[in-house]
């Protein structure tokens, strides 16, 4: 039930981050900036089209990461380590969420980049502490596995 209701929040955030830029797509320029160098300037632009590809990915990322532990032979991975991945899954998907606001920002508001890059690097330092938070837990469920493999063999 509480993963359920995770799941059900994600989609929720995926669909209004979407939403968001759909309502803001026609006052969109023609062209919008896609890609910034070191310095912060922009040096990769691309269509307009291209905010909404990304208001799409992280839901469509998540649906795929919920829909690959069916499909795959080795189900008894994602049921062991079904936290773990559940973390990933949302995630991934936060990133490419604030990902897509950022892009939205710079371009609505001239000179954002700095404040998206600082929203964006302390999203991606929480992301990379759930991935160690999760790699432990992964850990401690393996290390927990083996030690009772062994009791049981004595």
């Amino acid at each position: 039930m509480k993963a359920k209701k995770l799941d059900i929040i994600v989609i929720g955030a995926c669909a209004a981050s979407l939403a968001a830029l759909a309502v803001v797509f026609p006052r969109l320029p023609q062209t919008i900036p896609v890609h910034w160098n070191f310095k912060g300037e922009v040096d990769g632009w691309g269509s307009r089209w291209t905010i909404l590809i990304m208001g799409a990915l992280p839901l469509a990322l998540y649906l795929l990461l919920k829909i690959v532990p069916r499909l795959d032979p080795r189900k008894e991975a994602y049921e062991k380590h079904g936290k773990s991945y559940s973390i990933l899954a949302m995630a991934l998907s936060l990133v490419f969420i604030i990902m897509g606001l950022c892009m939205l920002a710079s371009t609505l508001v001239p000179h954002s980049l700095v404040a998206a890059i600082v929203v964006l690097s302390s999203i991606i330092g929480g992301v990379i502490y759930l991935f160690v938070y999760s790699y432990l837990l992964w850990r401690k469920s393996s290390d927990s596995g083996k030690s009772l493999e062994t009791q049981s063999g004595k």
